[in-house]
């Protein structure tokens, strides 16, 4: 399977601080675009989508080790891709209500509708 990373999406990986946190977060974007679910464990990755993000993103695939998937960092990571997402949809004007992400979304969509 081929797994690829836009340069929007490479850019959006460079802002983290850090190569383990920019290709933790690569790793989170790829995976939810393929599956449309976050891992939860390293043990969801495969090698190929390690090995192709860390390739986009030229760093060493060694640096994911670090990663304590349990942390607050991941579920942060999650919260901000899934802004992305919601500003992504509200730019295409639709709006999607259900749950935590949209609730948290919903500033964003005001905004959004007063500009």
């Amino acid at each position: 399977m081929q797994y690829n990373l836009s340069l929007e999406d490479i850019n959006l990986c460079k802002r983290k601080k850090g190569k383990t946190k920019q290709l933790t977060f690569g790793i989170m974007l790829v995976y939810f675009k393929e599956y449309v679910q976050f891992p939860s464990k390293a043990t969801h990755i495969s090698i190929q989508l390690l090995l192709q993000v860390a390739k986009y993103l030229d760093i060493d695939p060694i640096d994911i080790m670090s990663f304590d998937w349990s942390v607050r960092t991941g579920e942060r990571y999650r919260q901000d891709f899934r802004t992305r997402f919601c500003e992504g949809l509200l730019s295409r004007r639709v709006l999607i209500a259900e749950g935590a992400t949209e609730t948290s979304a919903m500033p964003i969509a005001a905004r959004r509708l007063s500009e």
